[in-house]
């Protein structure tokens, strides 16, 4: 891959699944790299709930490269997502204007509840699970009401959330990121 970076760089693969992630070095300071990040990463990071971005950069390729700050750290654990971090940062994320803002402004059209349920794709045997049915039929039964539209991550996996060595929580990988509702009523 040409990241159209001078040779003082070393770079390598940061794991993930879509292979877009890598760790970059230069002039021994560590950086988190990535492959056409979502243009919603400039307003995550101004709201502090993404690590800071440091710059953005179209490479020859035609792909944009965005470098954001390392920091050491780990992700959180499953016992770990009911901590009262989680819900604050949780908290900022869904009332801020500004990410609301950008979104938007990005297409982020605002998602339904049965928009989510005409995408999910559930096994046979799942859907038959008594407790799956009954998920279903609330959220089939869901009255049309007015509705206040919020930023919502998309992934809330334990795998999402970085804690750096300094005790800040992060939340990262927005590629789901989506406007979802709440009931005003």
């Amino acid at each position: 891959m040409d990241f159209d970076l001078d040779a003082s760089w070393s770079i390598k693969p940061a794991g993930g699944t879509t292979g877009t992630a890598f760790i970059g070095i230069h002039a021994n300071e560590k950086y988190f790299l990535k492959r056409n990040a979502s243009p919603f990463l400039a307003a995550l990071s101004v709201e502090h709930v993404t690590p800071k971005l440091i710059w953005t950069k179209r490479i020859v390729t035609g792909d944009v490269l965005t470098a954001q700050e390392w920091l050491d750290g780990r992700t959180l654990k499953r016992f770990e997502m009911d901590n009262r971090q989680v819900a604050r940062l949780l908290g900022r994320v869904h009332n801020s204007d500004l990410l609301k803002k950008m979104l938007t402004r990005m297409g982020g059209a605002p998602e339904e509840p049965k928009t989510f349920l005409n995408r999910l794709a559930l096994d046979t045997a799942v859907k038959q699970m008594p407790v799956v049915q009954r998920g279903l039929s609330f959220l089939q039964q869901l009255p049309e009401a007015p509705r206040a539209y919020r930023v919502c991550h998309g992934d809330l996996s334990h795998k999402n959330w970085l804690i750096s060595n300094q005790k800040q929580l992060y939340l990262v990988d927005w590629d789901q990121a989506v406007l979802s509702d709440v009931p005003t009523t």
